[in-house]
């Protein structure tokens, strides 16, 4: 039979590896944490005010009364640039961007949750939902980019054959 899969080799699974999953999410939680602290940092230290660890997680740092609070917006903010880049080098699929992208950020809920309490300020919860579809659509947009050249040199390679 021409194109059936032979006995011995399982079909591919149009599903990720369930084990390759924990890994991707564990790199980008990580990666969300290290660029999280890098940027409070570069952000922090110019400007003289304390930094804290707690800012990753307590609501109460994220606010625009203070210029602490104000500086921890700015980094959970910029922290969705290298995000994207994680996210896209890690899946390079686009069809599994949101899915990655809200799972990394719902874990970060509920470390917030569990540190702290669940988040009440409106900045968190319009800081963070903004973030997710940031970092969904530019990492979508990169990897499709990716994806259709990748089509593109396939394709060309057949017709040249």
């Amino acid at each position: 039979m021409i194109g059936a899969a032979s006995p011995t080799t399982p079909p591919p699974s149009p599903h990720p590896d369930a084990l390759l999953s924990l890994y991707q999410i564990g790199v980008l939680i990580t990666g969300l944490y290290l660029s999280l602290t890098f940027i409070a940092l570069s952000l922090f230290v110019p400007f003289g005010t304390t930094f804290e660890l707690a800012s990753h997680l307590s609501d109460r740092a994220l606010n625009t009364h203070s210029m602490s609070g104000s500086l921890t917006i700015a980094a959970h903010s910029l922290t969705a640039v290298p995000m994207t880049a994680l996210l896209s080098v890690t899946l390079r699929h686009s069809t599994l961007c949101f899915d990655f992208a809200l799972t990394t950020y719902a874990i970060h809920f509920l470390l917030c949750t569990i540190l702290f309490r669940v988040p009440r300020s409106p900045e968190w919860w319009i800081l963070n939902p903004l973030a997710v579809l940031c970092v969904t659509l530019a990492s979508e947009a990169i990897t499709s980019r990716w994806e259709r050249r990748e089509i593109m040199i396939m394709t060309q390679e057949m017709e040249s054959r």
